[in-house]
């Protein structure tokens, strides 16, 4: 507990203002620090709605140098990408939803280098059945020499809900 003269953390009553900082400051440092003070911010799942009946088509695209992992889920299906602009840069996905009722499929995306969630960065609708949405945000680099992959997200998902007869 902060104290000063007279047993208040008032600083306008300390006789040493030097003494108070000093306390404050071992206090503050005598502290505990957990694991989930020290975690980033969740970063939501981007969710896309696939009407019953319909499939859910997409292309993610890798455009970053670093590897990429998108994992796309709905329920228990989960299915994990992986990917970079030098290696794979193309992966297919698709998901029908053979129930009766509207599902959504949960999109993410962490880059693999530092183990970081990548949060979509844009997300467009084309029309109301296709979607484009962007993860991470990279910055071009001035100098052309030096631009690799394309800019300006690490991983793109880019997906159109499908009706079959």
């Amino acid at each position: 507990m902060l104290a000063c003269a007279g047993g208040h953390v008032n600083i306008d009553n300390c006789t040493d203002r030097r003494a108070f900082l000093a306390t404050s400051l071992a206090t503050l440092a005598a502290l505990p620090v957990t694991p989930e003070a020290l975690q980033a911010p969740e970063v939501p799942n981007f969710l896309a709605d696939v009407p019953p009946g319909a499939t859910l088509w997409g292309l993610v695209v890798f455009t970053g140098e670093d590897p990429v992992e998108m994992t796309l889920a709905v329920g228990k299906a989960i299915k994990s990408i992986r990917g970079r602009f030098g290696g794979q840069r193309l992966v297919e996905y698709s998901w029908r939803n053979a129930s009766r009722s509207a599902e959504q499929v949960a999109i993410r995306a962490r880059a693999m280098a530092g183990d970081r969630e990548l949060p979509p960065a844009k997300v467009q609708f084309l029309s109301e059945q296709n979607v484009y949405v962007g993860f991470g945000r990279r910055s071009t680099p001035d100098k052309l020499n030096d631009r690799v992959g394309g800019y300006p997200y690490e991983a793109l998902f880019v997906g159109f809900i499908v009706f079959e007869s």
